[in-house]
């Protein structure tokens, strides 16, 4: 097992700077602000390589995207459910070998396996908070599964969060026990509860 400090070159940090980026270069575009346009896409399409190059890894046979750079390498920290933004923002298309490949990665080893959940913890660091299921992770996995037309494995995961909500005055939870699924840490948030669960359904429905 590697060691890695606190301070990481995360790829959930790298993967939103591009989306930025991108974004950036798309409302240069429309504003016809040419050179701003070219400057922002060029900066988006360097982020893009450094990403493929240093930080796609080979796990069982498949392609993933590591946590960070300082755990790329290490089987058993490098998995992170935040990088399934990377096909949730367009870095990598849902149709690819290395968008099933993260996906068969979350669910071998970020999948909760007590209790009855389909949902997924946040990351293998092996500490309380991020060992417990994070719904806002279920919900943008739901989101990605949408993308790459998993339909089925994708509304599991709604409607599960659902289910949750209605016993709990419709709110979406931050955590859920890992053996009980009792809600858990900060209810109600805004992004991290209602604003993704939106994000899902749009996702899922459109």
């Amino acid at each position: 097992m590697k060691s890695a400090p606190a301070r990481q070159q995360f790829a959930f940090t790298n993967i939103t700077a591009w989306a930025g980026l991108n974004s950036a270069a798309e409302m240069a575009r429309k504003l016809q602000f040419n050179d701003l346009y070219k400057k922002y896409s060029k900066a988006a399409d360097h982020l893009k390589a450094a990403i493929m190059k240093q930080l796609v890894v080979t796990q069982d046979g498949q392609s993933i995207i590591a946590s960070s750079l300082e755990r790329k390498g290490d089987i058993a920290k490098q998995n992170d459910g935040s990088t399934v933004e990377a096909i949730n923002m367009g870095l990598v298309q849902p149709d690819s070998k290395l968008a099933r490949g993260m996906m068969a990665a979350f669910n071998q080893n970020l999948r909760i396996k007590t209790g009855h959940t389909p949902g997924f913890m946040r990351n293998q660091d092996g500490d309380l908070y991020d060992s417990r299921e994070w719904g806002f992770i279920d919900l943008r996995i739901a989101g990605a599964l949408s993308k790459m037309q998993q339909k089925g494995q994708a509304k599991s995961l709604i409607d599960w969060m659902t289910s949750q909500a209605e016993h709990n005055y419709d709110l979406i939870p931050e955590l859920l026990d890992y053996n009980t699924q009792d809600y858990a840490g900060s209810v109600p948030m805004g992004g991290f509860g209602s604003g993704s669960y939106i994000l899902a359904l749009n996702d899922y429905y459109k």
